[in-house]
């Protein structure tokens, strides 16, 4: 495996299963748990609407500012782009970020 550029997702699933490394590790490891709020990409609008209101109302920020919306286009669900076999994989190495962050898969 080690860098093959022929490799298949599986095949670096596996590989990432046999070499742990920080850089796929699961997200829950690195966030903390006792958050109030954690926004995500799926919801980047509102969430970034939601802590922009909060920063103005604690007087971190004078005013909103309205991020650009580049490359805005509709795409499958993220689950549609794996095979059945890589869907298990994902499914066996993120579960605990899968059920942390109310994920479907």
């Amino acid at each position: 495996m080690g860098g093959d550029p022929d490799a298949t997702f599986a095949e670096f699933l596996r590989f990432a299963q046999q070499k742990p490394n920080h850089h796929w590790l699961p997200q829950s490891l690195y966030v903390p748990k006792n958050l109030s709020f954690l926004g995500a990409l799926e919801n980047f609008t509102e969430d970034f609407e939601r802590v922009q209101r909060v920063a103005i109302e604690a007087g971190l920020v004078e005013s909103a500012f309205t991020p650009p919306n580049l490359n805005s286009t509709r795409s499958r669900h993220y689950s549609d782009y794996f095979s059945d076999v890589e869907r298990k994989l994902v499914e066996e190495m993120y579960r605990v970020d899968i059920d942390r962050f109310g994920y479907t898969f």
